[in-house]
């Protein structure tokens, strides 16, 4: 039962601290771009932008900017909209541990 209660906390822990992306990539205007559940890990979205051949070229990634140059971070948007819920659900369990 212990077990249980661990996991589950451990698991509200971990989305509480997801952060969610928009991914893809765009040339010229066109292009698709998903909603995404970043790992843990990262903490940052990402946006590239650059121009080659006369093509403006703009990529959307999960995790901090690899390159600086024409590369933006961040950390609000999108980013992080796991954590109001998921803390919900992680009080919750952590109130359900202490009446046990």
């Amino acid at each position: 039962m212990m077990f249980r209660s661990l996991l589950l906390l451990s698991l509200f822990a971990g989305c509480a601290l997801a952060i969610k992306c928009k991914v893809g990539a765009y040339v010229d205007g066109e292009g698709e771009m998903k909603d995404m559940d970043c790992l843990a890990t990262q903490d940052k979205c990402s946006k590239t932008t650059s121009v080659l051949a006369g093509k403006t070229t703009e990529a959307y990634l999960c995790g901090a900017c690899i390159l600086e140059d024409g590369c933006e971070d961040c950390s609000t948007d999108y980013c992080n909209g796991a954590s109001s819920l998921s803390l919900v659900g992680l009080l919750a369990t952590v109130l359900y541990l202490l009446v046990q």
